[in-house]
């Protein structure tokens, strides 16, 4: 890019690596949040998985592992219609 500046071409192609680069960022939820979420779930400790798992969606939008955790707390609560839309988007 330095060499040549005005190259469109690189440039359009560096954004688009960019815009990769942050959409695999929103999929990677830390390993010690996804423990503490795993903890919370096999001790029952379902509602507080519900309340901390709210705020990491907008964070973690494409994250497999978060709204698999989301999907089987909701089925687990009885919320078969939430438990569905969180299986769902995790795919």
């Amino acid at each position: 890019m330095k060499n040549f500046p005005k190259n469109k071409k690189a440039q359009k192609g560096f954004e688009t690596l960019n815009k990769l680069h942050k959409n695999q960022l929103s999929q990677t939820l830390p390993i010690k949040t996804i423990n503490e979420l795993q903890t919370l779930y096999v001790n029952g400790i379902l509602q507080t998985v519900i309340n901390k798992t709210e705020s990491l969606k907008t964070k973690f939008p494409n994250s497999f592992a978060l709204w698999n955790i989301i999907g089987l707390t909701q089925k687990d609560l009885g919320n078969i219609n939430n438990a569905i839309k969180a299986f769902d988007a995790s795919s």
